[in-house]
C-alpha cells in the first residue's frame, strides 16, 4: 500500500516525496554486522553544536563512516529501493559526526540512484554542508531557529553568508522551527520566502503546523497571494536555465557582491579594450610592413622586366645583323675551302690576277726598293720548285700557295666538312629572311 501511494503522489500528482533519514544504524543486528566490519566511528553526535561537544554527544557507536567505500557500497544497496517505491530525494538531518561525514553520504545516496535510475539528477537537502557538494547536486538549510521577528531578519543575511561561502541552493524553516508563529509572522516570512533560493516550511512536531488554512482566512488569503518560487526551487538543484538573466549565478546574491561584480566587470572590460587597442595597433604596423614589402617587390619586379625587355631589343638586334652579313658576305663554303692548282695559277705571285702580274712590275719610284727586297733577300737554300708547277714566266709562288699538281688519276678532293655553326641554328624563325644555302 506505502508503495503504491508513494508512485501515486509522485506520477499521478507531481508531489515529489522526500525521505528524511540519518547518518546512524537503529538496528541491533545491523550495527553489530557493521561494527564487526569496521564501519563505525568513534564519536557521536555533537547535535550540531559550535564549537562540538563531543562530550555530550549521543548515538555513540551507532554513526556509519561512509569516508570507506565498502560502506557506501553496502548503504547503496540498501538505499536504492526507496527510489524504486517512490521517494524523489533525501532529506539528511544531523550528520556532524565527521567533518566530511556528508559529502560521502550524499556520494553514497548518488551511488544508489544511479543504480535505479542514472538518467535523473540527485537532490538532497543537508544540515551540515562542506564546500564542494553543490556539485553533487546537495543543498543546505540554516538548521533550526525559532519562530520569532529577530530570526526572520537575520536569516537572509544568513543565507547570503552560505552562499557567499559556496552554498548557492540554501533554505531555512520558514515561519521558525522552535516554537509556535503566528498567523502576521508565517505571513510575511512566506513573503520573504518568495525570493529565497528554496522556498521551505517546517516546524517541531508539538508546533503547530505551518499549513496556510491553519492560520485563518486572512493569512491563507495573503499567503496564496504570493509570487512563486524562482524557477531553481527547492527540488531543481541546478543554475537558472540559460537565456534568463543571470543565468550561471546564484539567485540570491548580496548586494555588494553584485556591485562588486560590476565593478569587476567594468575592469575586465577596460583591460579587454586596451588590449584590442595594442592588438589593432600591432596589426596596423604589421600590415604597413606588409604593404611597404609587396611594393618593394612590385617595383623589383618592374625592373626585372624592362631589364628582360632591353635583352629581348639586342638579342633581336644581333640577330638581324648577323643575318644582314650572311646576305652580303661570302658562302661560308667560299671562305672555308682550299684554292684549286688552276685557280692558284691564275694568280699572281702577290696574289693579283695575271693580267695585272704581266702588265709589268709597278716602278722603282712607286714602289721602292720595299718590292724588289724580298726577292733579294729570298735565301739560296731554299728548295726550288719543279718548273712545271712554277706560274709561267715568273718566280715561285708566295708561301701557303706552294701546291703540286694533283695527279690526273688521283681522286678528287672530298668535300668539305659540313659547318656545325650555322647547321645546329635550327631553322630560322617564321617570317626570318633566309640563309644563303637555304635559298639554294
Amino acid at each position: 500500500m506505502q508503495l503504491l501511494r508513494g508512485r501515486h503522489y509522485r506520477d499521478d500528482l507531481g508531489i515529489h516525496f522526500g525521505a528524511i533519514r540519518k547518518p546512524r544504524l537503529g538496528n541491533t543486528q545491523l550495527i553489530k554486522q557493521a561494527a564487526d566490519r569496521g564501519w563505525i566511528l568513534d564519536g557521536g553526535e555533537p547535535a550540531g553544536t559550535y564549537p562540538p561537544e563531543w562530550d555530550n554527544a549521543y548515538a555513540k557507536g551507532r554513526n556509519i563512516d561512509f569516508s570507506q567505500q565498502a560502506a557506501r557500497d553496502w548503504y547503496a544497496e540498501q538505499m536504492a529501493p526507496f527510489y524504486a517505491q517512490g521517494a524523489s530525494f533525501w532529506w539528511n538531518d544531523e550528520g556532524e559526526t565527521d567533518y566530511f561525514t556528508n559529502h560521502w553520504w550524499n556520494t553514497a545516496e548518488v551511488q544508489a540512484l544511479a543504480s535505479v535510475d542514472a538518467s535523473k539528477r540527485f537532490y538532497s537537502l543537508n544540515r551540515a554542508w562542506t564546500p564542494g557538494m553543490a556539485r553533487l547536486g546537495a543543498a543546505a538549510w540554516t538548521g533550526d531557529i525559532m519562530a520569532t521577528w529577530e530570526d526572520l531578519q537575520t536569516t537572509p543575511g544568513m543565507m547570503l553568508n552560505w552562499i557567499v561561502s559556496g552554498a548557492p541552493y540554501v533554505a531555512c524553516d520558514i515561519g521558525g522551527f522552535g516554537g509556535n508563529t503566528t498567523s502576521f509572522l508565517l505571513s510575511r516570512w512566506m513573503q520573504v520566502g518568495a525570493f529565497m533560493p528554496q522556498m521551505r516550511i517546517h516546524s517541531v512536531i508539538n508546533a503547530i503546523p505551518h499549513w496556510p488554512w491553519r492560520f485563518g482566512p486572512n493569512a491563507a488569503h495573503a499567503i496564496k497571494k504570493q509570487p512563486p518560487p524562482p524557477p531553481c526551487g527547492a527540488a531543481a538543484g541546478r543554475p537558472l536555465p540559460a537565456g534568463l538573466p543571470g543565468a550561471g549565478l546564484a539567485v540570491l546574491q548580496p548586494a555588494e557582491l553584485h556591485e562588486a561584480r560590476q565593478v569587476a566587470a567594468g575592469a575586465v572590460v577596460a583591460r579587454i579594450q586596451r588590449e584590442m587597442h595594442k592588438l589593432g595597433q600591432a596589426y596596423e604596423d604589421e600590415i604597413r610592413v606588409c604593404l611597404r614589402e609587396a611594393e618593394e617587390a612590385q617595383l623589383q619586379q618592374q625592373a626585372a622586366e624592362a631589364e628582360l625587355r632591353a635583352f629581348e631589343g639586342e638579342l633581336r638586334a644581333l640577330r638581324a645583323t648577323g643575318l644582314q652579313e650572311l646576305r652580303e658576305g661570302p658562302t661560308p663554303h667560299d671562305a672555308c675551302r682550299r684554292p684549286t692548282a688552276h685557280e692558284a695559277a691564275a694568280c699572281s705571285p702577290r696574289g693579283l690576277p695575271r693580267a695585272a702580274h704581266e702588265a709589268g712590275p709597278p716602278s722603282q719610284g712607286a714602289l721602292g726598293s720595299a718590292t724588289a727586297a724580298p726577292e733579294r733577300a729570298a735565301p739560296s737554300a731554299r728548295q726550288e720548285e719543279p718548273p712545271a708547277l712554277r706560274p709561267p714566266g715568273g718566280p715561285r709562288p708566295p708561301p701557303g700557295l706552294e701546291l703540286a699538281e694533283p695527279a690526273a688519276s688521283a681522286a678528287p678532293p672530298p668535300p668539305p666538312p659540313p659547318l656545325r655553326g650555322f647547321q645546329d641554328m635550327g631553322p630560322a624563325p617564321k617570317g626570318a629572311p633566309l640563309l644563303p644555302q637555304e635559298m639554294e
